[in-house]
């Protein structure tokens, strides 16, 4: 898995847009009453944006601006640092619509100037290609090509306990290949692919090399009932690492899990996996890492005005620190979406992120809330509002605990 910070940093995802008359918006919930559609996936035709045709293909884009301000801009107990911030983003995607088979670009661009403490400034951009071959109706090959230049930010546990007070940027390739079709009640699919990361080398040795990873697995599902099924699922990866630390991360990761997938008239739907997940190591001195494995998903539609979403992972994750010390790491989250009017709806989202690192012995965990509201003005422009607070507790072995809020305004123009 590619390095990720401790502290999640959730998009600031909702929007808050005009609206439509109430009565107009109760008309067309009726419409809207499909199976497995929530409040943020609803089509709404009188505010999506219409893209533009190419032939058999849609161009879709947006751009994105806003300001912004962060009250501890280095995750920090002490010494406290805000600072203003303007945000932008630019998105692109080009898609077949084809009935059958696939092709798709895509591109992104995340740009954060800071007004006072321009050494934080960030700049991540993705590119993306992608495709389908449809052999039949229930078997396809797929494949994506991906490169992204990344970041992990100063308030990321391991940049901090590195003594980093600037982004961290690193480039990551990653290529997958993958396939699914289906025997009678027994669907099977898989995937194989390789991801190779490289730090832009301005760290001075203060974090894990350069690393290639390359993995794959499989996963079956067997139709018990329509709508219930039965799941397995095995993946495994294996990193070797380029430069002085290859001998501490080098290791081979697999992760077995069993579970089902149910859905019950699309107001209950729910995919549990539950396991284990272990890590050795080519370094016979260094214990294995291991514990229980879970991926678990459920949505529930109370209604077609509200959405709930939950999930709980917990697997082993890789930390960016000298030493390559993994960690285990358990994330849960649960997340309400309500559409207060037809072009006006709100987010509440609360995120748990533990790690438990075992060389050395450390402990922490992040508790993440995010307040956002979307307001669709019309199909092309759209103003976005959020809150976040980040708030780090139990934590030991001088891992620093604070707590962070951000606040934000966009502005969004889409095709």
């Amino acid at each position: 898995m590619p390095p990720r910070p401790a502290s999640i940093r959730l998009a600031c995802l909702a929007g808050l847009l005009t609206a439509a008359p109430l009565e107009a918006a109760w008309a067309q919930r009726e419409v809207d009453a499909m199976r497995g559609v929530t409040v943020a996936t609803r089509p709404r035709p009188e505010f999506d944006p219409l893209g533009v045709r190419l032939g058999a293909f849609r161009l879709d884009a947006a751009a994105e601006t806003g300001i912004g301000y962060d009250d501890n801009l280095f995750g920090t107990e002490q010494n406290r640092r805000g600072d203003t911030f303007i945000g932008t983003t630019l998105t692109a995607g080009l898609r077949s619509q084809w009935t059958t088979h696939a092709l798709g670009l895509t591109a992104r661009v995340d740009d954060t100037r800071y007004l006072q403490r321009s050494a934080l400034n960030w700049r991540d951009w993705s590119i993306e290609a992608s495709g389908r071959y449809d052999i039949d109706s229930v078997t396809a090959l797929d494949m994506r090509v991906t490169h992204r230049r990344g970041h992990l930010s100063v308030q990321s546990l391991d940049v901090q306990q590195a003594g980093i007070t600037t982004p961290v940027e690193f480039d990551e390739d990653i290529v997958r290949l993958g396939a699914t079709t289906q025997f009678n009640r027994l669907t099977l699919s898989g995937y194989g692919q390789g991801r190779w990361v490289r730090f832009d080398g301005s760290d001075e040795g203060s974090l894990t090399a350069d690393y290639d990873a390359y993995g794959g697995g499989i996963t079956a599902a067997y139709l018990l009932s329509p709508g219930r099924s039965a799941t397995l699922a095995v993946r495994a990866e294996d990193i070797r690492a380029r430069g002085g630390f290859a001998n501490d991360i080098n290791s081979l990761t697999y992760e077995v899990l069993g579970g089902f997938s149910y859905d019950f008239d699309g107001v209950y739907q729910a995919a549990v996996g539950v396991g284990y997940a272990r890590r050795d190591f080519d370094n016979n001195s260094r214990r294995a890492l291991s514990g229980i494995g879970i991926d678990a998903r459920l949505t529930y539609a109370p209604s077609q005005l509200t959405t709930l979403s939950f999930t709980v992972r917990r697997g082993i994750d890789d930390s960016v620190r000298a030493g390559g010390q993994s960690f285990l790491r358990t994330f849960a989250s649960a997340r309400m979406d309500y559409e207060v009017q037809r072009n006006i709806i709100a987010g509440l989202e609360i995120s748990y992120d533990r790690r438990e690192y075992r060389e050395p012995s450390q402990r922490a965990t992040d508790l993440i809330g995010v307040l956002s509201v979307q307001w669709l003005l019309n199909r092309n422009l759209a103003v976005i509002a959020s809150y976040q607070h980040v708030m780090r507790f139990g934590a030991t072995a001088g891992i620093q605990e604070y707590d962070q809020n951000v606040v934000q305004v966009r502005l969004r123009v889409s095709l």
